[in-house]
């Protein structure tokens, strides 16, 4: 199979989506979302890739994700979703598959494209209906990136996953002042908007058209 990095651009910034095979709902235990956190906090770390936002749902995830190093970002798919798999395997007595290949990925631009996709991403489990806010759901980066716009330190104990600082000049362009994020989904909680961020997108490959999806 062509690795993932042959299909991404150095330099972009990218909306990955991993599904549960047969969209299974194998992360409906806070548990098993805790250990796929804790792993793609490991492999972040490792690799170095800066992520912007994520959200672990019941039954995928979603990472945005800046790829400076396109292999780094393959070998964090790699590492994340097969260490998640070996301890859902082990724990549940299961064999085969965990992970839908293979994954998708959407070229996000800078700016309102940026805002409008961690929007997206954040309100995931308001529109499944689990929450009325993304504030109450701990397993995506809303409140780290609240946090970063309000310039409150966390403790350096805090298993963080966003690139906190590298984060901010994208969206300052867009948007200047603090807590933007949080008055822009607010304004789409109240009005109902939550369309995908791939309303308006760029194809990773020339000549094709958003989701393009890699192994």
């Amino acid at each position: 199979m062509p690795r993932a990095s042959r299909y991404l651009r150095e330099g972009c910034t990218f909306h990955l989506t991993h599904r549960c095979h047969n969209r299974r709902f194998l992360l409906k235990f806070a548990r098993d979302r805790d250990v796929c956190r804790e792993w793609l906090r490991v492999a972040i770390k490792r690799y170095g890739v800066p992520v912007y936002g994520y959200c672990l749902t019941s039954n995928h995830v979603h990472l945005v994700v800046h790829g400076d190093d396109c292999e780094r970002v393959g070998l964090l798919m790699y590492l994340a979703a097969g260490a998640f798999a070996q301890h859902l395997n082990r724990r549940k007595g299961f064999e085969g598959s965990v992970w839908e290949h293979p994954y998708q990925c959407t070229i996000i631009q800078d700016g309102q494209h940026l805002l409008r996709c961690l929007r997206y991403v954040d309100l995931n489990m308001v529109r499944a209906g689990v929450v009325t806010h993304p504030a109450q759901w701990r397993w995506c980066g809303y409140d780290e990136l609240i946090r970063v716009q309000a310039t409150i330190r966390r403790p350096s104990s805090d298993p963080s996953l966003l690139s906190k600082s590298q984060i901010l000049t994208p969206l300052l362009d867009c948007h200047p002042g603090e807590n933007y994020h949080a008055r822009d989904l607010q304004l789409q909680l109240e009005n109902k908007d939550q369309r995908p961020c791939n309303s308006h997108v760029s194809p990773c490959m020339p000549g094709t058209f958003s989701p393009v999806v890699f192994y």
